[in-house]
């Protein structure tokens, strides 16, 4: 091989190597983990003050849409409010909802990624509502997520708002490894929130948004059995 060919070959080979330290291949993340075929919810329920008549014939809660992704509810009993003419039992309500998957083809786990509460709150200083999200399956209770948020204090507010609450990886509480019945567990999803002032004068109310319902979504996040 000629000089002058070989040089320009080892020449366009580092910078071949150089480029590619300088501009790393861009791959595009894979989608998460589905089991095959689609799981379903098979069961459903609810309860708490703030659902009081979720199994009655005309219950408070709405399903908008359940699959094996997300969940999606109205509640249109949820409701908390505090300040004159108030007692302190109307400070806090909630939510619980009890699910079950099926269908799962052996060796899946689920577990909750994450949520989201939409509410009209009105509020004025210095009340603060704080909201919770706990999380556990039935089959092993004492393995317990808990996420929190709360609202600022020093701030009035008469508005629609959206509250996100996610649940980082470590903390993830993961169901039963489906068997061949694709039974995964009985998941609880408790939502929560309560209104606290250290003095008086305040005030704060949490309900119905204009479209007449508090909403609740839940996602969800499936893996292979570790």
């Amino acid at each position: 091989m000629h000089i002058s060919t070989a040089l320009a070959l080892l020449g366009a080979l580092v910078w071949s190597v150089s480029a590619s330290a300088i501009y790393p291949l861009i791959t595009q993340d894979s989608d998460p983990p589905r089991p095959e075929p689609r799981p379903k919810i098979s069961r459903l329920h609810f309860w708490g003050s703030g659902c009081t008549r979720a199994s009655q014939e005309h219950g408070s809660v709405d399903v908008v849409g359940a699959d094996y992704e997300h969940v999606t509810v109205r509640l249109r009993d949820f409701a908390a409010r505090i300040g004159p003419g108030t007692n302190v039992t109307e400070r806090t309500t909630f939510c619980q909802m009890s699910m079950q998957f099926e269908g799962a083809e052996p060796g899946w786990q689920v577990a909750l990624d994450s949520a989201e509460f939409r509410g009209h709150l009105s509020i004025t200083p210095p009340v603060t509502m704080h909201t919770w999200m706990i999380s556990f399956f039935v089959e092993d209770a004492a393995k317990t997520t808990t996420s929190t948020a709360k609202t600022e204090p020093a701030r009035t507010s008469d508005r629609d708002i959206t509250t996100s609450l996610e649940i980082p990886e470590p903390k993830s509480v993961w169901s039963l490894c489906s068997d061949r019945s694709g039974y995964t567990g009985v998941i609880d999803v408790n939502y929560r929130v309560a209104f606290t002032t250290k003095e008086q004068p305040g005030t704060g109310s949490y309900g119905k948004t204009g479209r007449g319902a508090v909403t609740e979504s839940l996602y969800f996040k499936w893996r292979r059995c570790e």
